[in-house]
């Protein structure tokens, strides 16, 4: 049996050739191996069983193993599972589990003293049996080096588990393994009527009876009472919950206002990273969902229908906050409401980074700029959003990073120069040269001028242009901000 087999060290591009063909080559942090069938990433051709006998030689654990595609299964594969098994740190399976032979010597794998920490699964196909669901999630219970499980059905393919059978094996496992730490459970993997009876349950079990500190479920509805009483327990140790096209269901029309208006609505503190992502949040229903946590440092609403964000302002104006990021892309703010919410910016004292990508104002600004550079004249009239941006950008504020784009129209000089390099000057260390209070005039030591401006010669930057390729486009010091620090102060002192 035959197989391809690609080193890497590094980055994804950062391909290495063996010195010899006896051994794995120094520094390798990622191996990918596919069957013979597959060659457009191969790099060499090895027979398996010789290369089961290279990785058994291989002293070290590699940090991660790709073993993918794999149409037929015949002993010399299974020899191959089995010793990636014992050498991966992360082992990232996709088609090769052929039949209960496949699954039935994962199985047996998980009982190894001395297997990954992480296993990533991307399930391709709807051909998984009850019992190779079974034999599958049974192994990740029975695991006792597993601590993180993703668990990914590839875009564009049929829910791999059909019956709610395979829902209660996982949620079973779950109960049994007490030592995962992170779980990703992707892309509907169950049919959607299964979903709905399931993933509630692995929400519930995956909180309340594991040590999961960073949950990641997909396509599914949870009833809000649910939600509720199992993140606002007073032993919940969560620390990151994400969701995508995940519904927070009422039971009736009225459950979110009695439980909202309570003076003592539930709470949760332990949960710092929040991200919902396509839940059909609108405006007014934000701090349904939101208003138990009180701890958030970043929190994450891309895909929803907000147009209105007055809810947002407890949690950011006003003393004791501690959100630091807001990601609010691809939602329905128009230009009126950003304008609104832009002015509020300076009063926001600790939040540093805001994400706006692809809102209304944004589309209609990126329109008007496409339609002048197509009649060949140049529109640089500013929104009124646009003006107040430039206007509280240059001032010393908590803020230090925006962004501002469409997924057509990355880039815009316009607000590059207005908004995003005024910024820079936060991050290069202006709120240690000056106070945030403007109306005291306490310089700051001139001992600190080597140290900042140290600091700020080394922010990189990457400007894009219209025809932005990363991959050309490195990135490079930003010398305007040092210059405009000294500019800054010298008016300071002054």
């Amino acid at each position: 049996m035959i197989i391809n087999v690609v080193f890497r060290r590094g980055g994804s591009c950062n391909d290495i050739a063996p010195t010899d063909g006896n051994s794995i080559p120094d520094g390798v942090t990622f191996v990918r191996i596919r069957s013979q069938f597959d060659s457009s990433f191969a790099k060499l051709d090895y027979d398996c069983n010789t290369f089961v006998d290279i990785l058994k030689k291989h002293s070290m654990k590699i940090p991660t193993i790709d073993l993918k595609e794999f149409d037929e299964l015949c002993p010399e594969y299974l020899a191959l599972l089995v010793t990636c098994f014992g050498k991966a740190e992360c082992l990232c399976l996709t088609d090769g589990l052929v039949g209960d032979a496949g699954y039935s010597c994962l199985m047996s794998c998980f009982l190894q003293q001395d297997g990954p920490t992480e296993l990533e699964f991307h399930a391709r196909n709807n051909d998984f049996s009850t019992s190779q669901a079974q034999l599958f999630f049974g192994g990740i219970g029975y695991s006792s080096t597993l601590k993180q499980l993703n668990v990914i059905r590839i875009e564009d393919e049929p829910s791999p588990f059909a019956d709610e059978q395979a829902g209660r094996a996982l949620v079973d496992a779950l109960r049994r393994n007490r030592g995962l730490e992170s779980l990703w459970i992707s892309n509907g993997i169950f049919y959607e009527d299964a979903s709905n009876e399931i993933m509630p349950r692995v929400f519930e079990v995956a909180i309340m009876e594991t040590q999961v500190r960073d949950l990641d479920i997909e396509q599914c509805s949870i009833p809000y009472d649910t939600m509720v009483e199992v993140l606002c327990r007073e032993d919940c140790s969560l620390e990151k919950l994400s969701t995508k096209s995940v519904r927070y269901l009422p039971q009736s029309s009225s459950q979110f206002a009695k439980t909202t208006d309570a003076e003592n609505m539930p709470k949760n503190s332990s949960v710092k990273k929040c991200a919902m992502h396509y839940a059909g949040l609108e405006s007014a229903r934000v701090m349904d969902v939101l208003g138990i946590f009180t701890s958030l440092v970043d929190l994450d609403l891309s895909g929803n229908q907000i147009e209105d964000l007055s809810p947002f302002d407890p949690l950011l104006l006003g003393d004791n906050l501690t959100l630091r990021r807001l990601v609010l892309s691809e939602n329905n703010i128009g230009d009126n409401e950003a304008a609104v919410f832009f002015r509020k910016i300076p009063n926001m004292k600790c939040l540093r980074v805001l994400d706006m990508d692809d809102n209304l104002f944004l589309k209609r600004f990126f329109h008007r700029r496409r339609l002048s550079l197509a009649r060949g004249t140049e529109d640089n009239s500013e929104p009124l959003w646009l003006s107040v941006l430039a206007d509280i950008s240059w001032r010393n504020i908590p803020l230090d990073q925006i962004s501002l784009g469409t997924s057509e129209w990355y880039y815009d000089p316009l607000i590059w120069s207005k908004v995003c390099v005024p910024l820079w000057l936060n991050r290069g260390g202006r709120r240690d040269l000056e106070p945030l209070d403007l109306s005291s005039n306490t310089p700051i030591g001139e001992n600190l001028w080597p140290l900042v401006l140290q600091r700020a010669g080394k922010i990189s930057y990457c400007n894009p242009g219209l025809h932005w390729r990363p991959e050309l486009d490195k990135e490079k010091p930003e010398l305007n901000v040092v210059y405009w620090l000294l500019r800054e102060k010298v008016q300071f002192l002054s």
